[in-house]
């Protein structure tokens, strides 16, 4: 896996809808080696799947980590599927034993918030959590129409079916599907992307959460130094906590030794307070709550 690759990953978990000739411009190969690449990305399992869901403001939530400590008495895929059956998360990250890192969403406020956090203190291994919200894309809320909902009927199963080919099942003209679905998508109503395992890979991609002080610096600050520093490793940002100075960004290296380099070039900056590792075993995915609400808002319309 090289920076073409990694580049190809950040574009496709945000944008399922992205055409290999945009990657292949922007990367400067051909439509067709870009093809093959993300072929190769789903064949080694690196991609899942794509999808398409509502936005956080359609119904009515925020996205939320958080860390775990457990005494290492679990079985870890059994507590990843327990943490994964509740709708409100979907994702759990294990990484070195006894340390988790989980995704997910929660409505109604710090209420919302407070009882995931009681749902994951109930393990009797769990010793120590931290959760909080972070900064995501909220979006726009808005009544769908009849019209947009047979669009999205056809991409919740199929999110690159192309607009000709929705024209084609659904009778509508295909100046009107380009023209909405840009509209749903650049007003954030709708978010489409693609989930993936970087870790199924030949590389390791490695979690940094970084606390920083806020007074001196900020997080675009950093992240700019970081794509300076390391433009072939720095993959992305991942979370930015909404209530404190620390945000997590993902390296992709080739050898465990790049990440001691990494660890302490970061831990070098005179703004850095700390940072925390996580080398995690392959990522659990589960059911996605702004996807399930999509699809039973079809089915609502009879679609």
């Amino acid at each position: 896996m090289d920076s073409i690759d990694t580049g190809i990953i950040v574009d496709q978990i945000r944008n399922a809808r992205i055409t290999y000739q945009e990657m292949a411009n922007k990367y400067g190969i051909s439509g067709n080696a870009i093809r093959n690449r993300v072929k190769k990305l789903f064949a080694t399992g690196v991609f899942t799947e794509y999808y398409v869901a509502l936005s956080n403001a359609m119904i009515d939530s925020e996205s939320f980590v958080c860390l775990i400590d457990t005494d290492c008495t679990e079985d870890i895929d059994a507590f990843a599927d327990n943490l994964g059956s509740d709708e409100r998360i979907n994702a759990v990250g294990p990484s070195s034993r006894g340390h988790y890192f989980v995704l997910g969403i929660y409505q109604n406020g710090s209420t919302g918030l407070s009882e995931i956090g009681n749902f994951i203190r109930k393990f009797p291994f769990v010793k120590e959590i931290e959760i909080f919200p972070t900064v995501s894309p909220s979006g726009t809320k808005v009544e769908l129409t009849q019209t947009e909902l047979i669009i999205l009927s056809h991409l919740v199963g199929s999110p690159r079916m192309s607009i000709s080919e929705i024209a084609r099942r659904s009778g509508i003209a295909p100046g009107l599907i380009t023209d909405l679905l840009n509209n749903l998508l650049n007003t954030g109503v709708v978010e489409t992307g693609t989930r993936a395992f970087p870790n199924f890979g030949d590389s390791i991609s490695t979690i940094f959460w970084i606390y920083f002080d806020g007074n001196s610096t900020s997080i675009p600050e950093l992240i700019l130094w970081m794509k300076q520093e390391y433009p072939d490793e720095f993959a992305m940002p991942a979370n930015i906590s909404a209530i404190h100075s620390r945000f997590s960004v993902i390296f992709t290296v080739e050898k465990i030794k790049r990440i001691t380099r990494i660890t302490q070039m970061l831990r070098r900056h005179p703004f850095i307070i700390s940072t925390r590792i996580f080398i995690w075993e392959p990522v659990r995915l589960y059911p996605d709550l702004k996807t399930i609400r999509l699809r039973e808002t079809i089915a609502k319309a009879g679609l």
